[in-house]
């Protein structure tokens, strides 16, 4: 066995003092998810204000080309609408997109 120096009267930390950091750490962190779901919110407000992103995500996400191309993509997208209007929980609806999704590019 390994032996072990055993220093006696070695300076430990305050339990207090201990709880004081992570009371600390925990406020920044939370303050930094604070900021970024601001920044979420505030990024969302532009894109649903503005028709024209709106617009280009859907064109961007079902077209190809020219062409409007209702894909997997759409077929999950829809599997997940219809899961969330019996309000299902949310991991259910992302559980139904991609098993709908992956159903119909397994059958394409």
């Amino acid at each position: 066995m390994a032996d072990y120096e055993l220093i006696r009267d070695a300076p430990v930390a305050a339990p207090a003092l201990a709880d004081e950091r992570v009371r600390g750490f925990l406020r920044a962190v939370y303050g930094w998810m604070c900021v970024g779901l601001g920044l979420t919110a505030v990024t969302a407000l532009f894109v649903a204000a503005s028709p024209a992103l709106v617009t280009l995500i859907a064109t961007q996400t079902f077209a190809d080309g020219r062409h409007l191309t209702l894909d997997a993509r759409a077929a999950g997208l829809a599997a997940a609408v219809a899961a969330q209007a019996v309000k299902a929980p949310f991991i259910v609806v992302v559980v139904v997109a991609m098993a709908t999704t992956a159903l119909v590019r397994a059958a394409a």
